[in-house]
């Protein structure tokens, strides 16, 4: 496997930016690899470049209406770019659980409920507010459970 130097400097040889045979010098590299970092974390963002989707799951407490995610958070998994799916196991202990889709909510939506703070026996969809600080996103539940 190159190293970012290595592939840096074939990059450059490509462009024809350095000769064959001649390293980058240090300027070079360094602005180059500040691209080359530009474009990992954009790829990063693209659906189509994941290689995994991870499942996770959390318990929810009675009266809790959100829950942090990432590094350190109450979900401890390093912070997605979005949630595709969410599901609610109904009962945990049963020999095979009963699993039932939950909404995955858009910014619209989560702004179109009128009362945030609804509870219930069993919610009906989250919200994912990948704006938190902290380097931490935020699950929101609604209705929250009681």
């Amino acid at each position: 496997m190159p190293t970012a130097r290595e592939f840096i400097d074939g990059a450059l040889r490509d462009l024809a930016v350095l000769p064959t045979g001649q390293a980058s010098q240090a300027a070079e590299a360094n602005d180059a690899f500040v691209v080359l970092n530009q474009m990992r974390d954009s790829l990063g963002v693209e659906r189509l470049m994941m290689f995994r989707i991870i499942r996770t799951t959390q318990t929810l407490s009675s009266g809790t209406a959100s829950y942090t995610i990432g590094s350190g958070g109450a979900i401890n998994i390093t912070r997605p770019e979005w949630v595709s799916d969410a599901r609610l196991v109904i009962d945990t202990a049963a020999s095979t659980p009963t699993e039932i889709g939950l909404s995955v909510l858009t910014d619209e939506e989560y702004a179109a409920i009128p009362q945030k703070t609804m509870q219930s026996s069993q919610p009906w969809g989250i919200w994912y507010d990948r704006r938190v600080s902290d380097g931490l996103g935020r699950i929101w539940v609604f209705d929250i459970p009681d």
